[in-house]
């Protein structure tokens, strides 16, 4: 899921850089980027806690946006 986020943030980065988005996809691009870099941090974290164990707890500031 992380990976498929980060993709689509460089599809849609690229989009932005090379001018090929119209203002309004433009306004739509940038919208959807930090949206989506929001859920990355927010599985990472899961995916962190998963990984640590169930002995530790997640920093409850990784899931905030």
């Amino acid at each position: 899921v992380v990976n498929l986020f980060n993709a689509n943030i460089q599809t849609a980065r690229e989009a932005l850089r090379t001018g090929v988005a119209s203002q309004a996809d433009r306004q739509t691009l940038e919208a959807g980027i930090i949206n989506a870099q929001s859920m990355v941090r927010a599985y990472q974290a899961l995916l962190d806690g998963v990984q640590r164990g169930a002995g530790t707890k997640p920093n409850p500031a990784d899931f905030r946006r």
